[in-house]
């Protein structure tokens, strides 16, 4: 797995501390350790992301869907067509390489407005949310949506969509032409990320694990349009190497 990059490395040596003589008396060196370094650790902090896309006019109310169970270049997660690096970098589907720890700090949550019906064609045009059927669709999502941890037999929610921004991005600007046009641009960036202050969420190796979007029986069906809706995992990596 090559998403990670930008480690530092930290060696397990067990050496014992200098010792100090008495006043003005002399140091002596630190100790020799009784044996040669058990491992090497890279670390370094990392996100990593998965996309969910919905076609125009889908329903969305009662419905789950089930994020980082796909893997780059599969097709899955709403999409008949290869996920790339802009909806997700995951390469093993819903876990991580057997030697990678991964501590979340937050999470961040973004919607996609696309420019076609399919969110397959995964268009390179700007979605922008200009009209009032892209910001209703962001509304909808937001006001219906709630993110939750999937751990194989435990589910955990975290928050509704309401509460987890992406950090950045333009939202809330609108202007109207002299032919009475309105433009402008809406997203989920007012916000910042869902933060877990005291306690990260973490994510073994071998820990089996997704991410729910689950909405509510009030939500609303998809405008003609499509959407993604892509969520981000903050957090650091450790890695081990054994060397003896």
């Amino acid at each position: 797995m090559q998403f990670f990059g930008g480690p530092g490395l930290i060696t397990q040596m067990g050496y014992g501390m200098a010792q100090q003589g008495g006043p003005g008396g002399p140091q002596q060196p630190p100790q020799t350790p009784d044996s040669p370094p058990r491992a090497v650790f890279r670390y370094g902090e990392q996100a990593i992301w998965s996309t969910q896309g919905i076609d125009g006019t889908s329903s969305l109310a009662n419905q789950i869907f089930r994020l980082f169970s796909t893997g780059q270049n599969n097709n899955g997660q709403g999409y008949t067509v290869p996920l790339g690096i802009s909806e997700t970098n995951l390469r093993i589907p819903g876990q991580l390489p057997g030697n990678e720890a991964f501590d979340v700090y937050g999470l961040a949550l973004g919607v996609i407005q696309y420019t076609t019906a399919s969110a397959s064609t995964l268009p390179n045009g700007a979605g922008l949310c200009n009209t009032d059927a892209a910001i209703s669709n962001l509304i909808n999502i937001q006001n219906n949506c709630v993110v939750a941890w999937d751990f194989t037999k435990t589910q955990v929610q975290v928050a509704p969509v309401v509460l987890i921004g992406q950090g950045g991005g333009a939202f809330g600007a609108i202007s109207t032409t002299q032919n009475a046009t309105d433009r402008g641009q809406m997203n989920n960036g007012a916000g910042t990320y869902w933060l877990y202050n005291r306690y990260p969420v973490a994510l073994p190796g071998t820990t089996v694990f997704n991410i729910l979007l689950q909405f509510g029986q009030h939500a609303a069906v998809v405008g003609a349009l499509g959407i993604g809706i892509r969520v981000a995992m903050l957090g650091y990596y450790k890695s081990w190497i054994e060397v003896g």
